[in-house]
């Protein structure tokens, strides 16, 4: 049977959901609104709503029982606080080129969400799959058809568990052929950063082991370091129901959309910046829709990519002032406050650099003599400290002018 494809997203509109009074995002490729982006990476702080990004683009893509069913789970009302209806717009293309716009819209009754608008027109083809940040677990498979509110469940049920990845390896063995197999095995063990030499296997008596170096012999997979597991189990999940859905072609890609909550959830730092573009390579057919909260992750995204979400007096807006942050550190990534806006010292050093910062900027006119002694005091306990290059130098600098201050005024004492 031939592999069908499916729609992907170039824009999507939120008006009344949840904190996103107006939001307007493109998700097309630079210069061509027609041709979807297939990398978009989500930051923002705590209470951003990402998750609730997620959520939606799941819920428009749904038919109307999948969308009623994901509404029925208890994670409060998708609908804006003192509004009464939630709508999402998203601009699709489908596998023939043709553009569409889908939409849907959610009202709110007392605690209960439910569909306004319940006769939408047939949709063209969707395969979506979404994993929230609870996706630990997997069991039985139901062996139903693909459904969308089966696939995107973990976003909204945090304890819904995915299909047991033995017997996806199993089914994509014989789906694929030993030497596609291979070269997919490949391609998530380059994601999980492991050695050549390292294994996944399937033993004679049933389960899923990791051999090799990277993991010191042969450990089954409930043994595995959490990082390795939790992106490992989501992937095979998403290879299993894009073989209920017929969405894996000849070549073994994968045609549709995937949806991930803190992508970097559990992952050492040394594989957060290279998460996305790994992705990419096993997975250059789908559109990757993912959040994070590690400026690594965000490092290894071309900033084309980026959304960033931030609280205003009362939404949830996109900046717009997104820096070419291609030459950045991590350090760089959480200080600017376009990106991350977060410290990057311990609490107690940056309570210290911001008085010091403070008191130097006064200028020895302005400061008192208490002030000065503060400033002696602050810059030579911060002197004593491992600081690094750039932070000593600018409190070198600040010392050694104090003390030719303090020099020059002994000589003009009588």
């Amino acid at each position: 049977m031939r592999a069908q494809g499916s729609v992907l997203i170039t824009g999507l509109r939120l008006t009344n959901v949840r904190g996103f009074r107006e939001l307007d995002v493109r998700m097309a490729t630079a210069g061509d609104p027609t041709r979807p982006r297939l990398g978009t990476l989500v930051i923002g702080k705590n209470g951003t709503n990402k998750s609730t990004l997620l959520r939606a683009i799941a819920l428009c893509l749904a038919d109307s029982t999948e969308a009623s069913s994901l509404l029925s789970q208890p994670l409060g009302s998708m609908v804006r606080a003192g509004t009464e209806v939630a709508t999402i717009e998203m601009d699709v293309v489908a596998p023939d080129g043709s553009a569409t716009t889908l939409r849907r819209e959610v009202a709110a009754n007392g605690t209960k969400d439910f569909l306004a608008m319940n006769e939408v027109p047939q949709s063209p083809p969707v395969f979506v799959c979404g994993y929230g940040a609870g996706r630990a677990t997997f069991g039985s498979d139901s062996s139903r058809e693909y459904r969308v509110d089966d696939a995107c469940a973990s976003l909204y049920d945090y304890s819904r568990e995915l299909i047991h990845p033995e017997l996806t390896l199993r089914r994509l063995r014989d789906y694929l052929g030993t030497r596609r197999y291979e070269h997919t095995l490949s391609g998530i063990r380059r994601v999980l950063d492991m050695n050549p030499e390292d294994r996944i296997d399937l033993p004679v008596g049933g389960g899923v082991q990791l051999v090799g170096p990277t993991i010191g012999g042969a450990v089954p997979l409930d043994g595995w370091a959490d990082g390795y597991r939790l992106t490992f189990l989501w992937l095979l999940d998403f290879y299993g129901r894009a073989m209920r859905a017929n969405r894996i072609d000849s070549s073994g890609l994968v045609r549709g959309i995937v949806l991930v909550d803190e992508v970097d959830q559990h992952l050492h730092p040394s594989l957060q910046a290279a998460i996305m573009p790994r992705l990419a390579e096993l997975l250059p057919a789908a559109q990757i829709v993912a959040t994070t909260h590690s400026p690594l992750v965000a490092l290894g995204a071309d900033p084309s990519e980026l959304l960033v979400l931030q609280r205003g007096d009362d939404e949830v807006v996109v900046e717009t002032d997104v820096p070419d942050y291609r030459g950045y550190s991590a350090e760089d990534m959480l200080a600017d406050d376009r990106l991350f806006d977060a410290a990057v010292y311990a609490p107690e050093t940056e309570q210290e650099l911001t008085r010091f910062e403070e008191l130097v900027g006064k200028g020895p006119a302005r400061r008192s003599r208490q002030e000065e002694h503060e400033l002696v005091a602050l810059g030579r306990r911060m002197r004593a400290q491992p600081l690094p290059p750039v932070v000593n130098e600018k409190v070198v600098a600040a010392m050694a002018e104090i003390d030719r201050q303090s020099r020059a005024s002994r000589r003009r004492r009588p």
